[in-house]
């Protein structure tokens, strides 16, 4: 799974390279009268650039993913046990512009189609994320009521998401 800025629910199950894009919706949307809530694409990334991509994320390193109250230096067994209730998965952020070229173009025709027409300005890392058997990431709205309030972070720093990106790389016949 690749994904960047946003909601998901994983319920694709093992599908080759769903490509799927939804509004944000919290309370800075919700009087949004949109016709479109998503938009998805099938198996427009093409098998050798999604395994290109899936060899590079698992090169990485990984680290155990968190959710937005969570910070990852504040994980203790605690924490760690409260996590694992909504999510249970290991992800690397991977913030290559091949990967960017791939994608992004799906993202303006989406943009464009459903007519959302929102201006996209900067696209956050990309989280590459590994589920195992039985992990799992339940249903969560990644979009806050706020903008990105810290200003070490320049490229989210009073912006807020407008957009939810999630690419499934994985081969269904595996």
């Amino acid at each position: 799974m690749l994904k960047f800025n946003g909601i998901q629910h994983h319920q694709f199950g093992n599908l080759y390279n769903i490509f799927v894009l939804n509004t944000l919706l919290n309370n800075n949307y919700i009087n949004m009268n949109l016709k479109y809530y998503y938009w998805y694409f099938t198996s427009v990334i093409p098998h050798r650039v999604c395994d290109d991509i899936i060899a590079y994320g698992n090169s990485k390193k990984e680290k155990i993913a968190t959710i937005g109250h969570i910070n990852e230096n504040d994980l203790n067994e605690d924490t760690i046990k409260d996590l694992k209730k909504q999510r249970d998965s290991n992800v690397t952020w991977l913030i290559d512009l091949w990967i960017w070229n791939e994608i992004f173009p799906y993202i303006e025709i989406a943009n464009k189609n459903a007519g959302w027409n929102f201006q996209l300005e900067h696209p956050e890392d990309f989280q590459f994320t590994k589920y195992k058997l039985n992990q799992f990431y339940d249903w969560h709205c990644d979009s806050w009521d706020e903008p990105y309030s810290d200003p070490k972070n320049g490229t989210t720093y009073g912006r807020i998401r407008k957009l939810s990106v999630s690419v499934c790389l994985n081969d269904a016949s595996i």
